[in-house]
């Protein structure tokens, strides 16, 4: 380490102590060893900030300034292979640096946390056309008010934000030129305006009330994110993706107000999917794969229970279990946006029960249970029964040996959603059935229900 004037070592107490009598100084910390290409994470926690700045700054990390105390959280990919400078202009304590390395593994699963507690997100492949999601100074976008860069922490943990003030005599707007059927998102974070807009048709607005919490339109989707951040989207057929403060791009009523944007998205969907980055071009992320998933040895195939707690974030959607084909399975279906069913297919005959109504507004337990001694298929949702349904034939011992979130054969009709919990019990009673997909049942405390389960 390089300890520059204005700095001194705390070893008793494991902190750097920077003077601002001295000035700015920074202060070297070698041998770090980053290697350029590879992604890594730099954390501190700076204590005792007075009146001044706090710099980081690490292998082509452009320099990253704070003005306050806490704990500080950057990921980067290294540019260079410089070591990590610490610059302060003001009395500060410098504690828990720490620099590692981010491996990225194709095959982990992503886990939201969106909703509060984890769930396996499954996306299918998109494409954010817009080619600097977040530098809005860029050409390719038409700005009418102003921006300040890099003006607050992101969603991500970065100081990448950019403030937008109100302040044209007419018009406000972010905006980019694209036609078709799209979907606009953008991260917005509310300093001291009333309302921001997504425009919808070429002549129409939807936004969303920070005071109420509301939207003028239900076409204009709501996520909540921490630290005040909302994502707003909305699927538009129109020539003009814009956003902005206010009702509409010539609210008046807003200026001088400001709002934080940051990530904003146009993908070739009708929904939004999670964000992805740009920088100087699109960029796609590919579509999740979740398979070979569950234990075979532990399923009946005469009888049983599949059961999920899902979301799902588009329609013709599956989750099965089959012999790794359609032609023998038990599943769920979400059908055009609106009705989660169930099914059984045994030798390519099959049967459905309808009525489980729209499952894409929030998580909801379902369960589907056969028994080829009676020939019944049963379907509960959130507590409730939703219908039962006679069936010919039989399953036969070991037919269904394979969990998909597919129609069975692990190819077609792929979930694209968020999944708390997928398993499969053996015979459940009625009771048991509305207990484990009721209100506020813990679905991990349902395996006490069984002996024998697979679980994904």
């Amino acid at each position: 380490m390089g300890v520059w004037s204005g700095w001194s070592i705390d070893q008793a107490n494991s902190k750097a102590v920077h003077d601002s009598s001295a000035g700015a100084t920074a202060m070297e910390c070698t041998g770090l060893s980053v290697v350029v290409g590879k992604r890594y994470e730099l954390k501190y926690t700076a204590n005792n900030l007075s009146a001044g700045y706090i710099r980081a700054e690490l292998g082509g990390l452009s320099p990253q300034f704070n003005f306050s105390s806490g704990t500080y959280t950057y990921n980067f990919v290294a540019t260079t292979n410089a070591n990590l400078y610490v610059t302060a202009s003001a009395d500060v304590e410098v504690t828990n640096v720490s620099v590692v390395e981010i491996t990225d593994y194709t095959d982990l699963p992503r886990i939201d946390y969106t909703d509060g507690c984890g769930s396996l997100l499954l996306e299918p492949q998109s494409t954010n056309l817009i080619t600097y999601s977040e530098d809005f100074s860029d050409s390719s976008w038409t700005l009418f008010g102003t921006i300040q860069a890099n003006s607050s922490v992101s969603p991500n943990g970065l100081t990448t934000a950019t403030k937008l003030t109100h302040t044209h005599s007419q018009y406000n707007m972010l905006r980019v030129i694209a036609f078709g059927v799209r979907t606009t998102s953008v991260f917005v974070k509310n300093l001291n305006a009333d309302n921001f807009y997504i425009r919808g048709s070429d002549s129409g607005y939807a936004y969303y009330n920070f005071n109420t919490k509301t939207v003028n339109n239900n076409s204009l989707k709501v996520e909540y994110f921490a630290n005040d951040w909302i994502r707003l989207s909305l699927t538009e057929s129109n020539s003009l993706r814009q956003f902005g403060i206010g009702v509409d791009e010539s609210d008046l009523s807003e200026s001088g107000n400001s709002v934080y944007v940051w990530g904003a998205q146009l993908e070739e969907k009708s929904y939004p999917t999670s964000y992805i980055p740009t920088n100087g071009s699109t960029a796609t992320r590919l579509a999740d794969v979740c398979n070979n998933a569950g234990s075979s040895d532990l399923i009946n195939s005469t009888e049983g229970v599949l059961y999920a707690e899902i979301k799902p974030i588009s329609e013709g959607v599956s989750i099965s279990l089959s012999d790794g084909t359609i032609s023998n399975r038990v599943s769920f279906y979400y059908q055009n946006g609106i009705d989660i069913r169930g099914n059984i297919r045994i030798a390519n005959s099959q049967v459905n029960i309808s009525g489980g109504g729209n499952i894409s507004d929030a998580y909801h337990k379902i369960a589907l249970r056969w028994d080829d001694d009676t020939n019944i298929l049963t379907f509960y949702k959130d507590g409730s029964l939703v219908g039962s349904v006679s069936y010919s034939g039989s399953l036969g011992a070991n037919t269904l040996n394979n969990i998909s979130f597919t129609q069975g054969d692990g190819t077609s009709s792929n979930f694209y959603g968020k999944n708390k919990a997928v398993a499969v019990f053996p015979y459940l009673t009625n009771d048991e059935l509305e207990g484990l997909t009721g209100e506020g049942y813990d679905t991990f405390n349902a395996l006490a229900l069984a002996n024998n389960y697979t679980i994904i």
